[in-house]
């Protein structure tokens, strides 16, 4: 598959990380530098100390579950659960529990017109995403949504020292993304009624 591209946009390096147990995967950071020290005298304003939503928050707020398959799964199975909790993809671990893949609708949509009606009983390791993009829970909503656009995938695994722990997708970063502009017109609006 190629949903899950190891495509980073400019404002972020790539790196490749292997898990304790696991397959290489990559993963992205910021290459931003902090601001300048040099700032305007006096308070700061209010909306300006919303703190800015990461990967742990929404975690937090949605849980840690992840659905997850082996690689010799027939890809009939993972069609049938996706469909049962209705989830636009996977994550595929191997025996020691590593990630070795993840596969979505995308994936499948792709395989069923390459291979029709016989790719579905054959294992989903031969349609998966082999190069899965991760994230960390310190990854904030920024960086998922930049490097989301730039690799065109809507699911980004959360690993911590090699395990997973979590996944976001797009329908998380955007609502979570939308609650944090609020909180920060919401502090505007109270600082400017306060003026």
């Amino acid at each position: 598959g190629s949903t899950n591209l190891g495509l980073i946009s400019s404002f972020g390096t790539r790196a490749t990380r292997r898990g304790r147990n696991g397959p290489a995967v990559e993963t992205f950071s910021s290459t931003r530098t902090e601001p300048s020290s040099c700032h305007i005298a006096g308070p700061r304003a209010p909306w300006t100390e919303v703190t800015s939503m990461n990967v742990a928050a929404i975690l937090k707020a949605k849980g840690r579950a992840v659905a997850t398959t082996k690689p010799d799964t027939p890809l009939q199975a993972v069609i049938e659960k996706l469909a049962a909790k209705r989830i636009g993809a996977l994550v595929i671990v191997g025996a020691s529990g590593g990630v070795e893949g993840i596969i979505s609708e995308r994936d499948i949509i792709r395989a069923l017109a390459e291979h029709g009606a016989s790719c579905l009983g054959r294992p989903v390791s031969d349609f998966m995403t082999r190069e899965v993009v991760v994230c960390t829970e310190a990854d904030t909503l920024d960086e998922l949504m930049a490097t989301m656009t730039a690799g065109r995938f809507r699911h980004i695994p959360v690993v911590e020292d090699g395990a997973l722990v979590g996944i976001v997708s797009i329908g998380d970063v955007v609502k979570h993304h939308i609650a944090e502009v609020e909180m920060e017109a919401s502090a505007l609006r109270t600082y400017l009624l306060a003026g």
